[in-house]
């Protein structure tokens, strides 16, 4: 119960909805980038993957966040 009440606190924080709304915008920037004409040893192939994974991460732990605060898991 502390715990989902720690991850609501979180999720409702308007510093935690921007950090996601601005990742929301790097992915998509990211993915208008993203080209199947270009050389795939590239390091701007190298640089979108790695952003792309980055986005990932923060996208899963999101979703890890609201999972518990709606009390999917460990409500108790």
């Amino acid at each position: 119960n502390c715990l989902r009440k720690l991850t609501h606190k979180i999720e409702n924080a308007n510093k935690f909805q921007n950090f996601v709304m601005i990742t929301v915008v790097i992915s998509s920037v990211s993915l208008a980038f993203e080209n199947p004409l270009v050389d795939p040893k590239s390091n701007a192939t190298y640089y979108l993957t790695m952003l792309d994974y980055i986005t990932t991460w923060i996208f899963c732990f999101e979703l890890v966040i609201k999972v518990i605060a709606a009390g999917f898991l460990f409500n108790g």
